[in-house]
């Protein structure tokens, strides 16, 4: 089932909101589908854990790349890392 509306990536990136700026949209727009991509990855695998792992994916696709825009570089994976941990 592809998600169209991923509450906890609006949690995540509303947060970032300023950071993000004008490429919110497109960020929001690009972490859904990262998150479809992996939802539908996985789905082969599902369990009774179900929305944990939805949970989980939904939290990596909204903090993958955000580095790139509250840090403004490129060498986003430890920022990222950084913001997710926090």
């Amino acid at each position: 089932m592809l998600e169209t509306r991923v509450v906890l990536v609006g949690e995540v990136l509303s947060a970032h909101a300023g950071a993000l700026g004008a490429d919110f949209e497109g960020y929001r727009n690009h972490a859904y589908r990262v998150a479809n991509f992996c939802l539908v990855l996985t789905s082969a695998t599902t369990t009774a854990d179900d929305q944990e792992r939805i949970e989980k994916i939904t939290l990596a696709a909204a903090f993958h790349d955000l580095g790139i825009w509250t840090d403004a570089t490129f060498d986003y994976l430890p920022p990222s890392n950084r913001l997710a941990n926090a």
